[in-house]
């Protein structure tokens, strides 16, 4: 089929190409997911891959593009859109998805490794384009538990969480499966800093589980939800004092995996799929505000950092010091630097009044994807969920990145502080206004035509 010329069969019933490709880094490769914890990679307990759904139906073409490492800047990511100009010409660059899946066990994507980075993005999308086959296309939606947990409330059961897996079906015109595209909202970070091996964490036992439940051949391709708040059920500050958390192993990053992944191949029979008919895509860009004011004055965060420090001293002290106190002192430095840091940056650094995002929505059948760029709080994407006009409303996080990044607490948890609030550069209004925004996006993009079955 001609990648020059639009199909009568994309007219018809829509065409759906899938592409693969490892983008495993060299043994010696910086990780990144740990800043307080630099690492090398000694080994690969699994490879790292980009993985393309590339669609096509009446005049819109779009792709949805799943890349296994921490986290995409925004100059990497346009040069994904600019590479893919010559790979895959006939898809507009906004309408490209570009989604990090946020391994804690993958490569600092710099240098030479980011060049090789855009590189396969662009071959991987070029690729599902010319691979395209009439298709069809349906989205379910269940449950699964005992998975992601809300970090910020563990003392509350970690909860609230999305509990929502969904699931995009694609099947071939003879009802044969191609690929199960689904999405969940937990942080790839079953793994801790101790961990030297290049993994896509418990993603990669979730695909690897729906493979054997579907069949090899099949692709899996995960898009990570509104998850900044959302691990396998630890503690930030531990984690970045690197204290040793009895859930952070490979046997759990398997339990986590396998359960996604049933919970995923289990609802395969009940999703109907149909042609691809309806497939549209819209962007939008709104202005974050940034801090307006900081709850801690500078000379008040150092006097909490030397207390911290003191604190820490005396609890090691000793012939026999507790563990769990000297970690909770260590936790206390962390996060009075933390303060500090953030004290510094809005005290002595120029501000801006705000950092622009980038929002796209894209109708397949009777569902919508909704993206968020940055590590946006669970109660954020659960908003858009109720709210959203579409019965089937999917948010990816860490997508399409911009000058927007990093945590995006809600108005709430400004109040509590910890690990998050302490780390944002934005005001307690910006998730509102990134979910109020990502809403608008979506109503606009249902009012251009007939894409999905409302509540």
């Amino acid at each position: 089929m001609s990648a020059g010329k639009k199909s009568k069969a994309a007219e018809s019933r829509g065409l759906v190409g899938l592409a693969e490709i490892k983008v495993t880094p060299p043994m010696g490769t910086g990780l990144a997911g740990y800043s307080a914890s630099p690492r090398l990679s000694t080994g690969v307990h699994d490879d790292l891959h980009v993985r393309c759904v590339a669609a096509e139906s009446g005049r819109t073409a779009v792709a949805i593009l799943s890349v296994s490492v921490c986290g995409l800047d925004a100059k990497t990511a346009q040069a994904i859109r600019d590479a893919c100009r010559e790979s895959a010409p006939l898809i507009p660059p906004h309408n490209i998805l570009i989604h990090a899946t946020h391994t804690h066990s993958g490569p600092h994507v710099r240098g030479d490794y980011a060049r090789f980075l855009v590189r396969q993005c662009a071959r991987c999308v070029g690729l599902a384009w010319k691979r395209r086959f009439p298709a069809r296309v349906g989205v379910g939606i269940a449950a699964v538990n005992e998975c992601g947990r809300n970090r910020r409330y563990l003392d509350y059961g970690g909860l609230p969480v999305d509990p929502s897996v969904s699931v995009i079906k694609i099947t071939d015109a003879r009802d044969r499966l191609r690929a199960v595209v689904f999405n969940y909202a937990c942080h790839g970070t079953c793994l801790d800093s101790g961990n030297t091996l290049v993994t896509e964490d418990w993603p990669h036992f979730a695909i690897q589980t729906i493979k054997r439940k579907t069949g090899r051949r099949v692709m899996g391709v995960f898009l990570g939800g509104a998850a900044g708040d959302i691990n396998p059920g630890y503690s930030a500050g531990l984690s970045a004092v690197a204290a040793k958390i009895p859930v952070r192993t490979w046997s759990e990053a398997q339990r986590i995996g396998e359960n996604v992944g049933n919970a995923a191949s289990a609802m395969l029979p009940g999703i109907r799929a149909r042609p691809l008919r309806a497939l549209r895509s819209r962007t939008a860009f709104v202005d974050l505000p940034l801090r307006k004011a900081y709850p801690v004055a500078l000379a008040e965060a150092r006097k909490r950092l030397r207390e911290a420090r003191r604190i820490l001293a005396r609890e090691s002290r000793g012939a026999h010091p507790s563990r769990v106190c000297v970690e909770r002192a260590k936790v206390g430095v962390f996060f009075a630097g933390l303060v500090l840091e953030g004290a510094k940056r809005f005290y002595l650094k120029p501000r801006a009044a705000g950092a622009r995002a980038e929002l796209q929505a894209i109708v397949l059948g009777d569902a919508v994807l909704a993206t968020f760029p940055g590590e946006v709080f669970v109660e954020a994407g659960l908003a858009v969920k109720r709210r959203s006009p579409f019965a089937k409303t999917l948010v990816v996080g860490l997508a399409n990145a911009s000058e927007a990044g990093g945590y995006m607490p809600t108005r709430d948890a400004f109040a509590e502080g910890d690990y998050e609030v302490f780390e944002t550069r934005y005001d307690e209004s910006a998730a509102d206004v990134l979910v109020g925004a990502a809403l608008k996006n979506i109503r606009a993009l249902r009012a251009s035509g007939r894409g999905g079955r409302g509540r």
